[in-house]
């Protein structure tokens, strides 16, 4: 028996038009109550589910899982044999384990479900799963046909390239695939990621796993040491960790089982002067081509059509693709729009060739005037009303523009909850905790009494941990999110709610940054996650400032939109090639390289350097870059009369080889502390910045954004925190000054830290102490925040700066007295004096125990 296709437009058009009116009559736009799912339609709906999902193509098992969500939402409380039902279901369309979140009988321990009423339905159940699952050792894991797939091709191929929607579960499997190739034989895993919020999700993934299996003489680490004393690592970077490592080791990563690559469409900006994040992941890329033999490798991001030509274009080789556009969770899309003075409710869905439209008949006055880019009082008013039809169960993230937004708005919440939310245990120890390490008057601990946080990128790390285990514990309800969000933090929430595409508040005359429809798609993703939820609703405020973008008009609003990535530096040579050829062809004293061309220039340069003539020919052609052959020899040849070392250039790749020769020349300039004993060390670096800032200018804005403050010596206040944070001053106490007297100075100093003090300052200064003390460990000082070898251990394995120096305190002097501490002995220390810790603390060990 085959259904008619219009039969099955009717009755999704019938199940998501009920979903709808719910909804609706959920934020009090129309008349009604909710109700449960009609039982006539019911019927109908049964009777197609067992029809289409026999022998499913992508779309039937796409209309599945919305017609199974949408009902399961709404059920009945007696329809006792839905679950069994949907149980059959669910396995065939190769969703398996979604079953899970309806059998309320599931025992995860031993991973059983519930007896069935039928036991010929318990067998037919039993056979079908079977065919999705997994093991390893005496463990068994229930897949997606999507992940069952990529363990599959992972068996096949040595390169695989993966697509899929945000909330597909392909993180998992692909740790569950590196800890089974670490059973079959020892060895290494890198994962490279490009937040470090994904750097402690993906951490604590492992760990869990590592546990699981008795693999505890495995380390976690977040930092490439060189001095390892095992090698059975799992490396869990960011892309400037993993490149440092290469700077350091020309070959440095051994015995490699499996190298995977998250959010590969970053790589796709590299053209671009200012995105120096693309550049350095691309840069990593052609290093592990290079130079490391790799058994397996996987490159992963959402909705990317040509992820096998990515992956081939890459490495060098063929690669293997496995691609889903099928999600686990049913996505809808929720959007208000205005039209001649009246208000409607748009629906939106992959399913749905046209929006579901309903006019708004109450509260009208709500929404108002939408429009615009300003957070004025009508727009919290409206925002709140959103998120109170919800539910107050509900967790909902609200996007923000931009990361002061994201506080003001979050601020705007909590008054708002302020009478709707009781006191809780663990959130007002979470306040403590927060107040004490950071700031009395931090923001964040004053929303989060009502349930409500921010989540940006000047969050302390520690702060970060034990807040993103809040929300995945539902401690939180309401998160007011920037873009981070977008970038792969997993946050459990059932809804997204975005007022308007804009990256900004206050209107620019130059420029005015928006969502892209692709970056949407990534922020509508992130509602409803594979185990967590059936269904993931996204509310626009205000449609038609979508409607007018100019990135929206070739394309249906609301889709899920796709991309291609091309690589390599092709369009951005070419559009400037007879400038950047001419500034190559100059003697290096004549010329001025345009800023746009600086790059490039020092790209080719570097390269020829470390590759000679032919081979360099050659590998600047592979990323789109064509040069004669007497162009090269005329470089090669002025490189050549350089009085700098080329392993000085090869350990800086971002500096010019000749602007190095120039350091070099002028070293004795320069007076460097090396040692956190030295007096004056702030005045020392603000000494040695100065002088940078006057000779090498274009290097100095790269790496340092020091906002100038009237009546104050800016970099010398840098210098002072830079000292202050080596030195190991807790974060609290950097912040103690009178100059720290609301949130927003609060974290303008936090984000100086964790980003211009960690990341620009060791990068700036690098050139100059790998010519002058090369040995020292005085950079690594200042990028870890800490000088004891213990407390930098600790951080290394991905404990938080904060946490790792309250952390030190407990322990023995003779373990803090330690000059080359093992995994083993600080592991020890920990167990010995964890009892003693309060239990947000605890939290962010469990990286490490």
């Amino acid at each position: 028996m085959k259904l008619k296709e219009e039969e099955l437009s009717k009755l999704l058009a019938k199940v998501l038009t009920f979903e709808h009116v719910q909804v609706a009559r959920r934020l009090n736009y129309i008349e009604g109550v909710q109700e449960s799912f009609p039982e006539d339609l019911l019927k109908e709906a049964l009777i197609a589910l067992d029809v289409i999902t026999r022998n499913p193509s992508d779309n039937e098992r796409k209309i599945a899982i919305t017609i199974c969500a949408v009902i399961w939402q709404y059920k009945s409380d007696d329809w006792n044999g839905l679950k069994d039902h949907f149980l059959l279901i669910l396995t065939r369309i190769g969703q398996a384990p979604a079953t899970m979140m309806i059998d309320e009988g599931y025992e995860e321990r031993s991973q059983t479900f519930s007896p069935m009423d039928s036991y010929i339905s318990q067998v037919a159940v039993a056979l079908k799963q079977s065919s999705f699952e997994v093991r390893i050792d005496d463990s068994t894991f229930l897949l997606t046909q999507f992940q069952k797939n990529i363990w599959n091709k992972l068996d096949e191929s040595k390169l695989l390239g993966i697509s899929a929607p945000t909330s597909a579960g392909k993180s998992f499997i692909l740790a569950l695939k590196a800890i089974s190739l670490l059973k079959e034989r020892d060895g290494s895993i890198i994962y490279v990621v490009p937040t470090l919020s994904l750097v402690s999700q993906v951490s604590l993934d492992f760990r869990k796993l590592l546990n699981q299996f008795n693999m505890k003489d495995y380390r976690i680490q977040n930092t490439y040491l060189g001095d390892s004393e095992s090698d059975k690592l799992i490396y869990v970077f960011t892309q400037e960790k993993a490149i440092g490592a290469f700077s350091r080791d020309s070959n440095p990563f051994k015995n490699v089982r499996m190298l995977i690559v998250d959010e590969i469409q970053n790589v796709e900006r590299i053209e671009s002067e200012d995105d120096s994040r693309s550049k350095i992941l691309y840069d990593l890329l052609q290093e592990f081509r290079n130079t490391s033999s790799l058994d397996h490798i996987v490159i992963s991001g959402p909705r990317i059509d040509n992820i096998d030509l990515v992956g081939s274009n890459l490495f060098g080789r063929k690669s293997a693709k496995e691609n889903t556009r099928n999600s686990p969770v049913a996505n809808f899309t929720y959007a208000i729009k205005t039209h001649r003075k009246k208000y409607y409710l748009n629906m939106y869905s992959e399913l749905l060739g046209n929006p579901l439209s309903l006019p708004i008949l109450k509260n009208k006055e709500v929404i108002g005037n939408s429009g615009g880019s300003k957070y004025t009082e009508a727009i919290y008013n409206y925002i709140f009303h959103t998120i109170s039809g919800l539910g107050k169960n509900s967790i909902n993230i609200i996007f923000s523009p931009t990361t002061k937004q994201a506080r003001k708005t979050a601020l705007d919440l909590s008054h708002r909850f302020e009478e709707s939310n009781g006191n809780n245990e663990k959130i007002s120890e979470l306040i403590d905790y927060i107040s004490e390490t950071v700031h009395p008057e931090y923001d964040l601990c004053k929303v989060l009494k009502n349930k409500v946080a921010y989540h940006h990128a000047k969050l302390p790390s520690h702060v970060r941990n034990v807040l993103e285990k809040a929300i995945s514990m539902k401690l939180i309800n309401n998160i007011v999110c920037t873009t981070t969000l977008m970038q792969g933090v997993n946050l459990p929430a059932q809804n997204i709610i975005i007022r308007n595409p804009n990256l900004f508040v206050m209107r620019n005359r130059e420029v005015n940054p928006q969502l892209t429809p692709y970056e949407i798609a990534n922020l509508r993703g992130r509602a409803g996650r594979l185990l967590k939820d059936f269904i993931g609703r996204t509310f626009v405020l205000d449609e038609n400032a979508f409607s007018v973008s100019e990135e929206a008009e070739d394309q249906q609003l609301f889709e899920d939109a796709y991309k291609e990535i091309n690589l390599g530096y092709g369009d951005a040579y070419q559009g400037n090639k007879g400038l950047i050829d001419d500034q190559l062809s100059q003697e290096y004293d004549d010329q001025s390289i345009a800023e746009d061309n600086h790059f490039l220039v020092t790209y080719i340069r570097q390269s020829i350097l470390k590759y000679g003539n032919i081979k360099a020919q050659n590998k600047l052609k592979s990323v789109g870059i064509s040069i004669n052959e007497r162009l090269i020899k005329k470089i090669s040849s002025e490189l050549r009369k350089l009085e700098v070392s080329e392993e000085t250039c090869f350990m800086n790749r971002y500096w010019d080889p000749f602007d190095l020769d120039r350091l070099y020349k002028t070293r004795n300039d320069y007076t460097i502390p090396i040692s956190r004993f030295e007096t004056n060390i702030s005045g020392k670096l603000k000494n040695i910045l100065v002088k940078l800032k006057s000779d090498f200018e274009p290097y100095f804005r790269r790496y340092l954004k020091l906002r100038e403050v009237p009546g104050k010596d800016i970099i010398y206040s840098f210098c002072i925190n830079a000292e202050n944070w080596l030195k190991e001053t807790k974060l609290q106490q950097i912040l103690a000054s009178d100059y720290h007297s609301d949130s927003e100075l609060i974290e303008n100093t936090i984000g100086t830290l964790q980003k211009d003090v960690t990341y620009g300052l060791p990068m700036l200064l690098k050139p100059l102490y790998d010519i002058l003390a090369p040995e020292e460990p005085f950079l690594r000082f200042i990028e870890t925040g800490a000088y004891n070898p213990v407390t930098r251990k600790l951080i290394e394995y991905n404990i938080a700066r904060e946490t790792a120096i309250s952390l030190t305190e407990y322990f023995s002097n003779p373990v803090k007295r330690l000059e080359t501490p093992t995994f083993e002995e600080i592991r020890a220390e920990v167990n010995r004096v964890y009892k003693r810790l309060d239990y947000w603390t605890k939290i962010q060990l469990e990286i490490l125990l």
